[in-house]
């Protein structure tokens, strides 16, 4: 390393200064410096790489990045180094995977549901709803959710529930 800044110094517990003129999988330990070979190699031939990688962390074990290796060339455009930028996504790849999670349950659970934007508009439905009520989520798609509540209730009892939907969240 010829340059490291603070987010380096927190992220691998180091001071800077220990880790200038270090190589590289004596900071990012051997087996993250594994992970990233076919990265490095890339830039090592004088590419440019972006990738998203898992990588095992010494102290805080596996996390998920997104790498940019940018090679730095000599005046013969020879390489001699490159830039590494690398930022943590762990947290934005678990949020991922919660989301894909509870679009498996929202899919295939067997109560009817539908989520409406702010306005009170459907964004999508489940099987269950389209099953339930015979509107797929093509017809419902940017429709009121009055399209539903007033079919199937007085404009008085269609108002109750719109109310209880945007303050509890839900109805039914």
């Amino acid at each position: 390393f010829r340059f490291v800044n603070e987010a380096y110094e927190r992220w691998f517990a180091r001071p800077q200064m220990a880790m200038l003129g270090e190589p590289l999988c004596a900071v990012f330990g051997a087996t993250a410096y594994e992970s990233l070979c076919p990265q490095l190699e890339q830039a090592s031939a004088g590419h440019a790489v972006e990738a998203t990688v898992r990588i095992h962390h010494e102290t805080m074990g596996e996390r998920d990045a997104n790498v940019t290796w940018v090679p730095e060339l000599n005046a013969d455009r020879k390489v001699v180094g490159y830039y590494s930028l690398i930022h943590d996504v762990t947290e934005q790849k678990l949020g991922e995977r919660r989301l894909l999670a509870a679009d498996v349950v929202f899919r295939s659970t067997t109560e009817a549901a539908a989520i409406l934007d702010e306005a009170g508009r459907f964004t999508t439905v489940n099987p269950a709803f389209e099953k339930v009520t015979g509107y797929s989520l093509k017809q419902c798609s940017g429709e009121s959710w009055e399209l539903l509540a007033l079919e199937f209730h007085s404009g008085e009892a269609a108002n109750a529930t719109w109310d209880s939907i945007r303050v509890g969240g839900g109805w039914r």
